[in-house]
């Protein structure tokens, strides 16, 4: 039976409450939920790429966003050049708090916002555990993920210059 103050030997060093506060190696760690311990090489190699492909998804998910409102802009410019009067002008100016809180790109944004969020928690608290290895794979997939989608804010912001 444990108790919380006993300590195991892992690698030569001493672990108290299965959590060692430096950089290292190894497989033992528990991942974000109790029962999510790699036993073998091989789950901790998946774990791993769960998280790479978790860090890949986030940077997507940023750039989602930013398409998003991007098109929810662009669909009211559209709409205002098709109109082409200063009353629809108007009209989207008068918009209440309220209307503007429960239109539906607003809540869309709302709730990819709190999955964001969630999903940056879970990549902080994996990279806390300080395994180079699960630093590696959500720092490269971090990095993957800015590579193929990060880009896509700024070439929005370009294509608005003279």
């Amino acid at each position: 039976m444990e108790s919380e103050n006993d300590t195991s030997l892992v690698m030569g060093t001493t672990r108290a409450h299965g959590m060692l506060m430096y950089f290292h190696t190894g497989i033992d760690e528990v991942l974000l939920w109790k029962n999510w311990a790699p036993t073998n090489v091989c789950q901790f190699v998946f774990s791993t790429l769960a998280f790479f492909v978790l860090s890949v998804f986030y940077e997507w998910l940023k750039m989602l966003r930013v398409k998003l409102v991007l098109r929810d802009e662009r669909k009211k410019s559209e709409y205002l050049a098709q109109v082409g009067s200063e009353t629809a002008l108007v009209e989207l100016r008068e918009q209440t708090y309220w209307q503007r809180i429960w239109n539906s790109a607003h809540f869309v944004q709302a709730l990819l916002n709190i999955l964001q969020i969630a999903i940056s928690y879970a990549i902080m608290l994996v990279v806390m555990l300080y395994n180079y290895w699960l630093c590696l794979g959500t720092c490269l997939g971090a990095a993957t993920g800015y590579f193929f989608f990060g880009m896509t804010k700024l070439s929005k912001s370009f294509d608005a210059l003279p």
